[in-house]
């Protein structure tokens, strides 16, 4: 993960993989608490909620399902995000 603001990289070690071949995000709860830890580590800079971007860095065929696009919504918002 990286701040726009200031460049800072953020690096998590996840012991359990939220993801299969299939499925991007698999474990629902195991994502939305990584994304919530690194945003706690960038919040002590930050005044406001932060807007994220999110971008599957695995390869689609084309584009996210809606499905697929609700939970990366629904992960960014509960983790702290005023905008996605």
């Amino acid at each position: 993960m990286k701040s726009i603001i200031d460049n800072e990289i953020i690096t998590v070690k996840v012991e359990i993989p939220f993801s299969i071949k299939r499925l991007l995000i698999a474990q629902f709860s195991v994502a939305e608490k990584l994304l919530k830890l690194s945003l706690q580590q960038f919040k002590k800079a930050l005044l406001l909620s932060p807007i994220i971007i999110m971008h599957p860095l695995e390869n689609i065929d084309e584009t996210l399902s809606e499905v697929e696009e609700k939970v990366f919504k629904e992960i960014a918002f509960s983790a702290g995000a005023r905008e996605i």
